[in-house]
């Protein structure tokens, strides 16, 4: 199935036909796998505030990037960070898909595999430190 992108209909009489532009590629989301990974990857900033806030120091944002964030800019620069990481993912995803849809799913399910794995150890630091 082709993609199809209307052309804008400014200008042209009430009731008009207008042609449609076929785009030579299908562009497919695997929105649910999206969905789980935002779900993971807000899960991963809960269990973060947990283990920062309730921990009496002895946790500590181990990502160089995030702690340089958290560091100068708070909760809001490691808010900031984990909305641009999705944003990314799902960029990349989009870009990825566009041709190889199946590559697609499977770079999201890794993505998916590496924040679940985090946060799975941060639920164990959870429970041993919280």
């Amino acid at each position: 199935m082709k993609a199809q992108l209307l052309a804008a209909t400014s200008g042209l009489p009430r009731g008009a036909s207008v042609r449609a532009i076929e785009l030579p590629f299908h562009i497919e989301f695997p929105l649910g796998r999206m969905v789980l990974f935002g779900s993971l990857s807000l899960v991963d900033l809960f269990l973060t505030w947990v283990l920062i806030g309730h921990s009496s120091g002895i946790v500590y944002e181990s990502n160089p990037i995030a702690n340089l964030l958290l560091t100068h800019y708070g909760w809001a620069g490691m808010v900031l960070f984990k909305v641009t990481d999705v944003l990314l993912v799902a960029w990349i995803v989009l870009l990825v898909g566009m041709f190889q849809p199946h590559a697609a799913r499977r770079v999201l399910s890794v993505a998916c595999g590496i924040v679940g794995a985090v946060a799975l150890y941060s639920s164990f630091l959870v429970i041993q430190f919280a």
